[in-house]
């Protein structure tokens, strides 16, 4: 943990620490970026896959089991029985449909924030090729931002501070 003095000195050596920090990227990030594979073809979207196929064949399944059912039903003339089992064919029908708008939602969410992502990072990149690199800007000069000190007095809470002046220069000796 890095303290925060309310000076530049103390601002820089913030942010000094905190580019020290290494991110680990996610591995759906490593095989997206580093691989350059779609989303579909990542492992998180092969689990996805599966789970949606595993779901459509459920899905299938039963459909099949009602359609062998109402056939039955037919045969039976149970009318009543056929209008259930055709408004369980319609619920699973609009399920399945709900299932695949989903994720074709998902996609187009996804493709959408990718495009919106790749525009941040084309934004940040080119401001960065704008500014000057820290060796061109040199170390900060104290004489334009000095250290500060709180006035004899003044609250140490620095949003109460009502005063600030620059630590006087250490006197330079002098060889005759």
């Amino acid at each position: 943990m890095v303290r925060h003095y309310d000076t530049t000195q103390s601002a820089h050596n913030i942010i000094r620490k905190i580019m020290k920090n290494r991110p680990a990227a996610l591995q759906i990030q490593q095989e997206m970026v580093e691989q350059g594979k779609p989303i579909d073809k990542t492992e998180a979207g092969a689990t996805m896959n599966r789970e949606s196929l595993e779901q459509r064949k459920r899905h299938e399944a039963e459909l099949t089991r009602i359609r062998e059912e109402m056939a039955q039903a037919l045969k039976e003339k149970d009318k009543e029985g056929r209008r259930e089992l055709e408004e369980a064919k319609a619920t699973l029908q609009k399920q399945m449909k709900k299932l695949e708008k989903d994720r074709e939602e998902m996609a187009a969410k996804y493709a959408a924030e990718k495009a919106k992502t790749n525009a941040r990072m084309s934004e940040i990149e080119r401001k960065v090729k704008e500014r000057p690199g820290p060796a061109a800007s040199g170390p900060p000069d104290p004489r334009r931002n000095p250290p500060r000190r709180a006035v004899a007095g003044a609250s140490r809470d620095p949003s109460a501070m009502i005063a600030c002046v620059p630590e006087s220069p250490s006197p330079v000796e002098t060889t005759s």
